[in-house]
């Protein structure tokens, strides 16, 4: 059943690759030659906030869905996850049994430790911490350190670190250049993989995978990302490494909502015939959109517009509120108070793409997404 709910983790997991949203449904299906069959359904239900506090995973196993983990989310006051129970559906009681517990630690707004636990023994024991190690006013991501609880020392041992690098681009904003990943050899640390990024118009545009061969870094495969005309992923191309230049190993093509959340994810193997073969699918339906910030109470009497927007966004509202923009990420780009009762905002420094707009008030809180399109 582990190796099942793995499986099942790893295929519905795809969609959060590519959407700012979790999807109410998310269904798996397979591919067999002719016809797609399903073969997994996520469930997810949402608190008042549109955050998922309970999601069902259910798997095909020859004679239809059933049950097969469930996992239930719990929250702080910014709605930013503090604990994760995942559950396994016991064939021979017909019912859950707990399986791993991650427990959430924040300072500052951010993460800084991920604690997993396993059930054992009638009980939560410790098995694996992530410490996360920030800088600056962006509070930039520097260091993610991964350990093993070791019963025989009790104490914690470490395992592997994740090592994060930043570029600015024209847009003004920190974009991840480099991950390099370390495993401890008990002495020392010693590389074993490295991701390289690349931007245009301040959206990923590859994502190559390097290996360390114990001097230097080599290739071995490479992303391609492809976005429409309102800056939303439409498609990811993975090319392998054959020693001299990247060939065409699979790819994804992606169908989006009018949010920019995907609807439709359809992965594809190239074939030596110079065909691409289906794989896998997974179908998306949103019922529930939090936008990835916490929210209060939504303001009334606010009128914004256009979105799509050129280089104006034009607000109209009683109240007087601070205006803030932040990219997909959460990462704030610009802020400005408004006090009028007609009030423009230029976002003419803003690439084409999705962003969020935040409006503050003294006593709420209100987000959209907004899309800029030129």
């Amino acid at each position: 059943m582990t190796s099942l709910l793995l499986l099942l983790v790893a295929y519905s997991s795809i969609y959060a690759q590519y959407s700012s949203a979790v999807p109410q449904t998310w269904e798996i299906d397979s591919w067999d030659a002719n016809n797609w069959n399903l073969a997994f359904r996520t469930t997810n239900t949402f608190n008042e906030d549109c955050y998922p506090i309970v999601s069902l995973q259910e798997i095909d196993l020859g004679a239809g869905l059933v049950n097969a983990a469930l996992i239930t989310t719990s929250y702080n006051s910014n709605n930013q996850p503090i604990s994760e129970v995942t559950q396994l559906w016991d064939f021979s009681s017909n019912s859950w049994t707990n399986f791993i517990r991650e427990d959430y630690t924040y300072a500052n707004g951010v993460i800084i430790e991920e604690l997993t636990l396993v059930w054992e023994n009638n009980d939560w024991q410790a098995s694996e911490k992530r410490t996360l190690t920030y800088a600056g006013s962006e509070n930039l991501l520097l260091q993610a350190l991964t350990q093993n609880w070791d019963i025989s020392s009790n104490s914690w041992e470490n395992d592997d670190r994740e090592i994060y690098a930043y570029e600015v681009y024209s847009c003004s904003v920190f974009f991840i250049a480099s991950i390099e990943f370390q495993d401890w050899n008990g002495v020392n640390w010693e590389n074993y993989e490295r991701e390289v990024y690349s931007y245009g118009n301040c959206l990923l545009a590859t994502l190559e995978f390097h290996y360390w061969n114990g001097l230097n870094w080599e290739n071995d495969n490479i992303e391609i990302y492809s976005y429409d005309e309102n800056g939303f992923l439409i498609e990811v191309d993975d090319n392998d490494w054959n020693g001299v230049i990247y060939q065409a190993d699979s790819r994804v093509l992606i169908t989006n909502n009018s949010d920019g959340n995907p609807t439709e994810l359809i992965s594809q193997d190239w074939e030596d015939n110079n065909t691409w073969l289906n794989t896998s699918r997974g179908r998306g339906t949103y019922s529930c959109l939090p936008l990835g910030i916490a929210e209060g109470n939504v303001l009334e009497a606010v009128d914004i517009y256009p979105n799509p927007a050129f280089n104006n966004v034009y607000i109209l509202t009683s109240r007087t509120l601070n205006v803030i923009i932040y990219d997909s990420n959460g990462r704030e780009l610009q802020t400005q108070t408004i006090t009028q009762e007609f009030n423009s905002i230029d976002v003419s420094n803003l690439s084409n793409g999705m962003y969020i707009l935040k409006l503050v008030s003294n006593k709420s809180v209100q987000t959209q997404k907004l899309v800029v399109k030129r």
